[in-house]
């Protein structure tokens, strides 16, 4: 990961995204703080942090400290893409009555 991040920056690229998506049976994910703070710790050895910004797209943050520590650790910017998937669920299954998916997330990052 950090040979194909320094390629980038290399090529000019800005904005690294970090996700894990796509993970199967090959391709297991990195712990989203892990691969953050790695990430972000390696380009200050290699002086090029300041170059880019680092945006994680993750299925584990849930919670205030989880953003926290994120965003502590070098991330700029979170997509909780998991929590957003599971308000949608709840809202289709109907558990979340008279609530449409704009409120659903308006009222999670209201807490955050």
């Amino acid at each position: 990961m950090f040979a194909d991040v320094d390629r980038s920056i290399a090529e000019g690229v800005n904005i690294i995204i970090l996700s894990d998506r796509g993970v199967n049976a090959r391709n297991a994910p990195i712990p989203a703080l892990l691969a953050t703070a790695g990430l972000h710790h390696h380009l200050i050895r290699q002086g090029t942090r300041t170059r880019i910004g680092l945006v994680l797209e993750s299925g584990e943050p849930r919670e205030v400290h989880h953003f926290a520590l994120l965003i502590g650790y070098g991330c700029g910017a979170v997509n909780p893409y998991l929590v957003y998937e599971s308000l949608d669920d709840l809202i289709r299954e109907g558990l979340l009555p008279g609530v449409d998916h704009k409120t659903a997330i308006k009222n999670y990052s209201r807490r955050r």
